[in-house]
């Protein structure tokens, strides 16, 4: 059996959740219409702020905030060197360092603890270890201010999740009540939460999973796919993605 089918199946049957992906190949980092709606939509709570992308891979977050021209104080997180490393090529301005959010680096966890307004957590939830999902937002919860808020986006469940290939290897979709639930046990209140997304959105997914994985190559998503997909922003029959801004409770839960 080659070894590569080898390896899907046994990431099919084993596979519980890592923020690592090798081998990288996203050397240059690229904004897509994710990273700019959360940029955009959340822009007040960007604005003159300190900010912590969690889970920031290559910076596509630093990089519509460049593009959007505000000014920020950012620290992304990320388990992966070679990930982190293109960040930092690409974004002096920014501070970029090692972290795994499972497993915190406890001078992170003590230099930075109560000192961002804003924490941007977009579609990493999915790729924790199954079962640490709370822990990490509560890891989270402790870095920032009283006042801090948390912006956070995740694969949505729905009838279509196979479109998804890595749902079908493991990657989690989830439920708005399930994901209300941890952020409520990690001691967040919510303040808003939006269902979006369509079909669309899957499927191109799939075409950049096709492109980077197996042609190696870096994928634009088509003029008439964009257009498909930003009315999901809007309106939508069948959501893919949930947005949700929570709120740092005033008194904690242990």
């Amino acid at each position: 059996m080659p070894k590569a089918i080898k390896a899907c199946i046994n990431r099919f049957i084993s596979y519980k959740g890592s923020l690592e992906f090798t081998p990288l190949n996203d050397q240059e980092p690229q904004a897509g219409y994710q990273h700019k709606f959360v940029v955009q939509n959340y822009a007040g709570y960007i604005r003159d702020k300190k900010v912590l992308d969690a889970g920031c891979w290559t910076a596509p977050i630093a990089s519509a905030i460049k593009e959007e021209a505000l000014s920020t104080e950012l620290v992304g997180l990320d388990e992966n060197e070679d990930a982190l490393s293109v960040a930092r090529r690409n974004f002096t301005e920014f501070k970029f360092l090692r972290c795994k959010l499972t497993d915190p680096d406890k001078k992170i966890e003590s230099g930075y603890a109560a000192y961002f307004d804003t924490v941007i957590f977009l579609d990493v939830l999915e790729h924790l270890l199954s079962g640490s999902e709370i822990s990490v937002l509560k890891f989270l919860n402790s870095l920032l201010k009283k006042e801090g808020v948390m912006v956070i986006s995740t694969m949505a469940d729905h009838i279509f999740n196979i479109i998804d290939p890595a749902w079908a290897m493991g990657h989690r979709h989830y439920k708005l009540k399930t994901v209300r639930q941890m952020l409520e046990a990690a001691g967040f209140d919510i303040i808003e939460a939006k269902e979006a997304g369509n079909l669309w959105w899957d499927i191109d997914l799939l075409f950049f999973y096709f492109s980077k994985h197996l042609l190696r190559k870096k994928y634009r998503t088509p003029v008439f796919i964009r257009k498909k997909i930003m009315r999901g922003l809007d309106k939508t029959f069948i959501a893919t993605r949930l947005y949700i801004l929570a709120k740092k409770r005033m008194t904690q839960v242990n």
